[in-house]
């Protein structure tokens, strides 16, 4: 989807009349309706074993992470979480889970975090 001007394409479709007046209603129905159609095309999330959604090149992005780096899945709920040493830990990669000392592993949300 281009917001930055680029080339759109116009499509139109069919509504009921009912539909047709709720949409009346929306200050930007344009946008509206771009978002509306977006949730739906979006793909389960591979980090977090389908909890979310994301659009298909976002989990692309993320299965290719999740490929090429180190990581483990949060004995807690199976989200994809990434490992890394306690020396990286200490330079600020505060995105990542804390090092448990051998203990199951847990993701920011389920280590309360």
């Amino acid at each position: 989807m281009s917001h930055d001007g680029g080339l759109q394409r116009v499509v139109t479709f069919k509504l009921d009349e009912e539909t047709a007046r709720l949409l009346e209603s929306v200050p930007n129905r344009s946008e509206f309706i771009r978002e509306a159609i977006a949730a739906q095309l979006k793909v389960p999330c591979p980090a977090c074993n389908g909890s979310g959604m994301v659009t298909p090149a976002a989990a692309l992005e993320l299965a290719g992470l999740l490929n090429s780096h180190r990581s483990a899945v949060c004995a807690a709920c199976g989200t994809a979480i990434f490992s890394v040493d306690c020396a990286e830990r200490s330079e600020g990669t505060d995105a990542f889970l804390p090092c448990t000392g051998g203990n199951p592993r847990r993701c920011r949300h389920c280590a309360g975090l």
